[in-house]
């Protein structure tokens, strides 16, 4: 159940700028993926390997914190 008069010529014609257009952002997207991987490695984890600035980090008043009077009563 074709169509009787199937042109290829005509539909390799027409089919041409929505690929070429298909093609351009699937590049556009590979190089995007390229330079957020790039971003990624030389970026590393040099955040997680200082402590923040301005943040007082003592364990052990973290782990069992101060006292208030309030509460001792």
């Amino acid at each position: 159940m074709s169509p009787p008069d199937t042109n290829t010529e005509k539909q390799k014609r027409r089919h041409k700028g929505p690929l070429m257009g298909l093609a351009g952002v699937i590049t556009w997207a590979l190089v995007l993926l390229a330079l957020l991987a790039i971003y990624v490695v030389f970026r590393g984890n040099e955040p997680a390997d200082q402590e923040p600035i301005g943040v007082e980090t003592d364990t052990q008043e973290t782990i069992n914190p101060p006292v208030r009077e309030e509460e001792v009563e």
